[in-house]
């Protein structure tokens, strides 16, 4: 831990010169001019062109779909039943449910009290040449109807394809929870977290926070129209991986889960690259909440800071590295008139506010912000952004903010799963390189939940880099459990891996695995990095002379799943051949360390 302290604090100081990243803002073009009551976005690239298109729900008006033409403008769909389908629609979240490599749509569809519930919309998607969309009837009856607020997409139960939980939002209805049934087709089930109380969800946001290989849901309670005014949040513990068994039990422990309040959004990010998901709730009537995860469940409220201070009327929030220096940013969109805010991350997870003369009118216009969501639509590495409005002093004007870039370095990853859902919803991707002298790992995960409120993030995997001129690792966790990993990648690239089919890509061992000892030949401090694949592995690390006589032991005893790494000074050690050695009993891994002068 001391260690990884000294390393984010050489780091942060190397970017104390950076400036926030500054946006322009769009303003031609009818995905930004159409003026309507616009409640969500959703990005992703349905027509496999290899650009980003955009789609966008609207109160009782069409949606809309944009598609990407490559050179920065759009082009609005006016045909089929996707922008044509009349409903109170809030939200939107991409996936391929059927695997035939397409992705398909659903969206929520949300009235307010004086109507009755709407059926939701799924559309699936009929792919080359035209791309045209089906409406599907998911629902088991016609009677399946809620008030949802936003849905997702999930593998809960490990078995390749992807399930959809849809909440109920009002307080007037249960949640629904529809398994896959792996034929194009769902059956409506109530696991443990379908309660049949009739409670508010506003988000159900999926995530493998502790890593274990299976997915965890935290369920948002907006507390609207509660009688108190506020429901307990929820999370639920997927013990599928530890026991072999489909249970979810609930977590009492996290503090996320005992405050009442008015939380309507999460966004789930390694803002301080420790190696998991924190997590950052979106509050209407008072102040936002990040909460650092700890492991075991456990998870910290981060009490200073201005993302934390501020009193915004909060509905969005996207994590991203807009400025590709290797650390999560973060835009916070607000509603109520109040304009958005850019939070800068400092590399030691703290972050500042970002005037407008330093990122431009992304933080100065106001509006009935909705949601927000980010991707780099025109693939110039740096991640772009778009938020939707609802009607505000008779204007619903979105705005599409273009991030101006700089001479950071990135890489873009397209997942594309073969035995794992086919949008690799669920996949986690690491990579180590040195940013600004210091190596660096980053997490990310490709998620079928809402970014925030209403929106989607891009389902493509966005690093930014530094000045680093090549990724060491790049480690890709497939949802089904297959490791694999690749080395040596040049930067500035925009690469796609299938799984198990990349033929420069290897798998990693199943328990454990040594990534990298460098530098070596050394004359002063050698790094060691390893990584633990499956849970509670008992760890011996130790280094041995050509003699066979044992130096000093790194490590012993159990580890938990992750990356691990070891700072040994040998400066005063003999020149010579050392060995390193990492077991658990099952697996054994020798590598040479050649000490110099």
């Amino acid at each position: 831990m001391k260690l990884k302290l000294l390393i984010l604090f050489i780091y942060s100081l190397s970017c104390l010169c950076l400036n926030a990243q500054q946006f322009q803002e769009i303003l031609t073009g009818s995905i930004v001019t159409a003026n309507k009551p616009s409640t969500g976005c959703s990005w992703a690239d349905y027509n496999q062109d290899g650009f980003p298109d955009l789609y966008i729900s609207n109160i009782n008006s069409n949606n809309q779909l944009f598609k990407n033409n490559g050179d920065g403008t759009f082009q609005e769909i006016t045909t089929g039943a996707i922008v044509n389908s009349l409903g109170f629609s809030n939200a939107s979240i991409w996936a391929d449910y059927d695997n035939d490599g397409n992705l398909d749509l659903f969206v929520s569809n949300n009235p307010s009290n004086a109507f009755p519930p709407e059926l939701n919309f799924l559309y699936r998607n009929n792919g080359a040449p035209n791309y045209t969309f089906s409406t599907i009837d998911i629902a088991a009856t016609q009677t399946d109807a809620n008030y949802t607020w936003s849905s997702s997409w999930v593998d809960y139960d490990n078995d390749g394809d992807i399930d959809l939980h849809m909440p109920d939002n009002k307080h007037l209805r249960t949640d629904f929870f529809y398994e896959n049934n792996g034929d194009g087709t769902f059956t409506n089930i109530s696991p443990s977290f379908v309660t049949p109380d009739v409670e508010s969800t506003g988000v159900a946001s999926w995530i493998d926070y502790d890593h274990d290989g299976d997915q965890d849901l935290f369920m948002i309670k907006s507390g609207r129209t509660h009688p108190d005014g506020g429901e307990d949040n929820r999370i639920y513990h997927n013990s599928l991986t530890e026991t072999g068994n489909l249970a979810f039990e609930r977590v009492y422990t996290a503090e996320m889960t005992t405050h009442f309040d008015l939380d309507f959004q999460a966004s789930w990010g390694d803002y301080d690259n420790d190696g998991d998901m924190d997590v950052y709730l979106g509050n209407f009537d008072n102040r936002n909440y990040l909460y650092r995860n700890e492991g075991d469940s456990l998870f910290t409220r981060i009490t200073t800071g201005p993302h934390v201070t501020d009193n915004t009327s909060t509905l969005g929030s996207s994590w991203g590295d807009f400025d590709n220096d290797g650390d999560l940013d973060l835009f916070v969109l607000n509603t109520a008139g109040q304009a958005g805010r850019y939070y800068q991350n400092d590399g030691l997870g703290n972050f500042s506010i970002a005037s407008s003369s330093q990122v431009g009118t992304i933080v100065t216009n106001i509006s009935n912000g909705q949601a927000c969501a980010n991707a780099d639509y025109n693939n110039d590495g740096y991640l772009d952004l778009y938020v939707a409005n609802n009607f505000s002093g008779g204007n619903a004007q979105n705005f599409l903010y273009l991030n101006n870039g700089g001479a950071n370095n990135f890489l873009v990853l397209t997942l594309k799963g073969t035995s794992s859902n086919a949008a690799a919803i669920g996949a986690k991707i690491w990579i180590k390189a040195t940013v600004n002298g210091v190596p660096l790992w980053q997490l990310r995960h490709i998620s079928g939940s809402p970014t925030g409120n209403h929106s989607q993030d891009d389902l493509r995997v966005h690093f930014g880099l530094g000045d680093a001129e090549v990724i060491d690792s790049l480690i890709i966790e497939w949802p089904l459990g297959l490791n694999e990993i690749d080395t040596d990648i040049s930067v500035n690239q925009f690469l796609e891996y299938i799984e198990g089919q990349t033929t420069n890509i290897s798998k990693i061992e199943k328990e454990i695995s040594f990534l990298n000892i460098s530098p070596t030949p050394s004359n002063s401090v050698v790094n060691i990095s390893y990584k633990i694949n499956t849970p509670n592995q008992k760890i011996q690390l130790r280094v041995f002379d050509i003699s066979g006589k044992e130096i000093i032991t790194l490590h012993k005893g159990i580890q938990k799943k992750g990356f691990y790494e070891h700072r040994l000074d040998v400066s005063h050690w003999p020149t010579g051949n050392y060995y390193m050695v990492l077991e658990n009993g099952a697996n054994r891994f020798t590598k040479t360390m050649v000490i110099t002068r």
